[in-house]
């Protein structure tokens, strides 16, 4: 049985909506932006017709894609922030206020010193870290050797731990 470009494009929206939403919002912040951006993605997409079959990775282009509309929205608001409190509420709701505070600047010095990294070592971060991805899927979301993977993930943990120390000595 022939697949319809309409039924591959509908599976692979099916696949790719929540991690792609998910990876918006980690760059956004905001609900309404990261579904705005993924419809953009899907809508890019889609525009490819019957070409959309003959990408050899379509995981990695749509990720590229998204990647670049977070960077053109960015430049358009000047903004690029990231709510990681709201994924740490439950913890903070527990502590003193002023480990609370502490918390706090933490988890901003955290976030702050992922948006310092290349995008590249970003992007595997987040697969890695907040996705929980294999270097496997990284490899095939981002079309790279899980050796690279594995080099750049290895990178960007050392320049985290560089720039968080220099938070830290302030």
């Amino acid at each position: 049985m022939k697949v319809t470009t309409n039924q591959f494009f509908n599976a692979k929206v099916a696949e790719l909506t929540n991690p792609l939403y998910r990876f918006a919002f980690w760059k956004t912040g905001s609900k309404e932006v990261s579904e705005e951006i993924v419809q953009d993605t899907f809508l890019k997409l889609w525009e490819k017709g019957n070409d959309i079959k003959a990408y050899k990775n379509l995981n990695a282009f749509a990720f590229k894609i998204i990647r670049n509309l977070c960077i053109d929205h960015h430049r358009k608001v000047k903004l690029f922030t990231t709510d990681i409190e709201g994924k740490v509420q439950n913890q903070i709701n527990s502590n003193t206020p002023e480990t609370e505070l502490e918390l706090k600047e933490k988890i901003n010095n955290v976030d702050r010193a992922i948006k310092q990294l290349p995008e590249n070592q970003q992007m595997v971060f987040f697969l890695r870290n907040i996705e929980a991805c294999s270097i496997r899927e990284i490899s095939e979301k981002l079309d790279m050797k899980p050796n690279t993977v594995e080099v750049t993930l290895s990178r960007a943990r050392k320049n985290l731990r560089r720039i968080l120390n220099q938070y830290e000595l302030r």
